[in-house]
């Protein structure tokens, strides 16, 4: 007889049925100039367990939750576990003497992971890729005699559906050789669509002299993306081990079909946008390589650290005037858990944590990049004895950008909840 939790059963297919159409209609979950050129504003796929540590992620494995930084730690899981995270916060932007506030918030991801036998595990789920939101004006531009105010907007994302597994391959020879030892494959699906509007309201001398253009692009977007990872672990001594991982995706091909659609007043009327253009090419999104460990003290304390490469020098759109940059990403995190059996009160059963990354940037902005700086902390807290954390937290500041050089400066203040659900789903029981 086969045994499916029902709480958890129900719980998986409301998200399935709810996350399915939002993500496909997903608008923005940004406010932000630095999204209107080249693929958006690139979002990580990080639980709120990686985003308290600073966005780490390549090493770390668990057997009640999953890494989807790195597609070996399916192979850890022993339980069919449910988790999904959201994030809600501000936004404040400085520029020259003005300054902008907005509030935000969407969807992180929703992942499905389950093991397959005591070697191999796998899963699925949906998450964000990027995303597009922008509302940038100028005002008297000049274009030869005439000035103009212009405005450019633009709103949509590509999100992806993921699947992948994780196995020790070792294992088909024999039980003792690198047991711990894990390599991963994830491949996603990215499917989105976005619109980006420019308006020119030329100013004249006399009412003649009066006139709008618009144009609107509207892009769809497909695409698929290959991610490879391998975890191990290695015991130092009888208090300490050392988890080690490294993991690589692949150059993303991302087909854009643009349709352009153009239009003229002179303000006495609306304007009627008609198709002015078509066209159809390929975004080339640069490879990425992770590596990173974790030193764990008596399973209670663990330091991480993690660095990540992915040279946006390479991105290539023909269509865009994107100015990349050879980001490095360096993430340093801690995580304490008071007691590792689990046993205690709530305080003592929870998980505490606390990290932070630098980035030298995506975008160059004048031939000079655009640095990014986080920090965050949070906690994972049990639902009951002997329970993994089922509720996790994130607090998360963000800054990216200064104020030199004419240089946007952002600061996002953020919350990430995530949940965790643990259960065995295929289990015969036994009849007495």
């Amino acid at each position: 007889m086969i045994f499916l939790n029902s709480t958890l059963k129900a719980i998986f297919f409301v998200f399935v049925g709810i996350s399915l159409p939002a993500i496909t209609l997903a608008q923005s979950s940004v406010n932000t100039p630095y999204s209107s050129d080249g693929f958006g504003n690139s979002i990580a796929t990080n639980t709120a367990e990686n985003v308290a540590l600073g966005k780490y992620g390549t090493s770390f494995n668990s057997p009640f939750s999953v890494n989807l930084n790195n597609p070996a730690s399916y192979k850890s899981i022993i339980y069919t576990t449910f988790q999904a995270s959201a994030f809600f916060g501000s936004e404040r932007q400085y520029y020259k003497d003005s300054t902008r506030n907005t509030l935000n918030g969407n969807f992180n991801f929703g992942s499905l992971a389950f093991p397959i036998n005591k070697w191999i595990g796998a899963g699925f789920g949906f998450a964000p890729f990027s995303s597009f939101g922008y509302n940038i004006k100028k005002t008297n531009v000049s274009y030869g005699n005439q000035l103009a105010d212009v405005s450019y907007s633009g709103d949509g994302s590509i999100n992806k559906a993921f699947c992948g597994f994780g196995m020790n391959p070792f294992k088909l020879i024999s039980d003792s050789i690198m047991p711990d030892f894990s390599f991963g494959l994830s491949s996603s699906f990215l499917f989105g669509r976005a619109s980006r509007t420019s308006s020119t309201n030329f100013l004249g001398t006399d009412t003649s002299g009066l006139y709008i253009n618009q144009s609107l692009k509207e892009n769809n977007y497909r695409g698929m993306a290959l991610v490879y990872g391998i975890q191990n672990k290695f015991k130092l001594n009888k208090n300490f081990n050392l988890k080690i991982g490294i993991s690589y995706e692949g150059k993303i091909r991302i087909n854009n079909k643009e349709n352009l659609l153009s239009g003229t007043t002179n303000g006495s009327s609306g304007i009627l946008l008609v198709l002015a253009d078509s066209l159809e090419n390929n975004i080339f999104v640069p490879a990425s390589y992770s590596a990173g460990f974790g030193i764990v003290f008596k399973e209670s304390i663990s330091l991480f650290f993690d660095y990540k490469m992915q040279d946006f020098s390479q991105f290539k759109f023909a269509q865009n005037n994107f100015s990349g940059n050879l980001n490095q990403i360096y993430s340093l995190g801690i995580q304490y858990l008071p007691k590792p059996d689990l046993k205690g009160n709530v305080l003592e059963r929870s998980v505490y944590r606390l990290g932070g990354y630098s980035s030298n940037g995506v975008y160059k902005i004048n031939n000079t990049a655009v640095p990014e700086i986080g920090l965050s902390f949070g906690f994972g807290l049990s639902a009951k004895y002997q329970s993994p954390p089922m509720l996790n937290l994130a607090f998360e500041y963000i800054q990216r950008g200064n104020t030199g050089r004419d240089f946007l400066l952002e600061k996002f203040y953020r919350v990430n909840v995530g949940i965790t659900i643990n259960d065995r789903w295929f289990v015969k029981r036994k009849i007495e």
